[in-house]
């Protein structure tokens, strides 16, 4: 479902080929969000869930999706919350590790430049601490699993869903947008993937793309 008076009045004064290249990136990020989405459930990874739910958050609410947008912030936040539960159980054991954590955990910055290179929390926590028993890294992993429930699979589901219906919506504003194009240009939306370019900051390669318009007669 799109919220189609907040989608006109931002998009009123916005060229009907820019408004097509949103749309378009969006298709093409939100299968492999929603992939990756699930990718990270399976390997109870909360971190990433809670990272790539705030990336396809901010892309429905870019166009406007109001039902898939409230899912993923949902499942932000519900993995941001079980993240706090764990690191209440660490600081039980661990209190001047991690005593002023739960601070800096609201800083977005903090997930992406501590917790993610360790790709999981019980890494994240083996690696700050050095040396943890085997016993209690295993008790971090159930832990982590078990936080890791049916429900985030199930939201997953019903973001499924609702994207594709909001997809239905983007494609009908196309329809609408497209004729007008034909009497002006062709468009094409290319996209480098991750074979063609690399992000020169950290290493690690990521999606571009380039609005190409070949001008009709």
């Amino acid at each position: 479902m799109i919220d189609k008076e907040q989608f006109d009045s931002t998009y009123q004064h916005v060229d009907n080929e820019t408004t097509i290249a949103i749309i378009d990136i969006f298709v093409s990020q939100r299968i492999e969000l929603l992939t990756t989405l699930e990718h990270n459930i399976a390997n109870h990874d909360l971190v990433q869930v809670k990272l790539n739910a705030h990336k396809l958050k901010g892309s429905l609410g870019q166009l406007y999706g109001i039902i898939s947008w409230e899912q993923a912030g949902r499942m932000e936040d519900m993995a941001f919350q079980r993240i706090l539960e764990i690191l209440d159980f660490v600081i039980v054991d661990y209190p001047d590790s991690f005593k002023t954590m739960r601070q800096e955990l609201d800083d977005y910055n903090f997930f992406s430049k501590k917790l993610v290179p360790a790709h999981n929390l019980t890494a994240f926590f083996t690696g700050f601490l050095d040396l943890l028993s085997p016993e209690y890294i295993m008790k971090l992993e159930d832990l982590e699993k078990s936080k890791m429930a049916d429900d985030f699979s199930e939201l997953l589901s019903d973001l499924n869903t609702s994207s594709s219906e909001f997809l239905e919506d983007l494609t009908a504003i196309k329809k609408n947008l497209f004729p007008d194009l034909l009497n002006k240009s062709f468009i094409f939306l290319l996209k480098l993937t991750k074979s063609d370019i690399s992000d020169g900051n950290n290493g690690k390669s990521k999606n571009r793309y380039i609005l190409i318009r070949i001008p009709g007669g």
